[in-house]
Formats: C-alpha cells, sequence, structure tokens
C-alpha cells in the first residue's frame, strides 16, 4: 500500500522536475541562439 503510493508521489515529482527542467533548458538555449544571431548581425554589419 505505501509503496504504491510513495512511486505515485515520487513519478509525480519527478515529472514535474522534468517538464521543469526541459523548460528551463530551452529557454537557456533560445536565449543562446537569439544572442549569437545578434553578434552574427553586428558582425556583418559591421
Amino acid at each position: 500500500m505505501w509503496c504504491c503510493l510513495y512511486d505515485e508521489a515520487f513519478h509525480r515529482i519527478y515529472t514535474s522536475i522534468n517538464a521543469i527542467y526541459k523548460a528551463v533548458k530551452h529557454e537557456t538555449v533560445c536565449i543562446w541562439l537569439t544572442f549569437f544571431a545578434l553578434q552574427e548581425k553586428d558582425g556583418i554589419l559591421l
């Protein structure tokens, strides 16, 4: 009984953390890509 409840809780927490991690990672990648794109644009203009 307790094992099942524990597994369910752990699975939910893990899924939440995984989703947050992926979202943060995605945000970071987007920021870096934008930054590099702007750097490239500035380089071409100069």
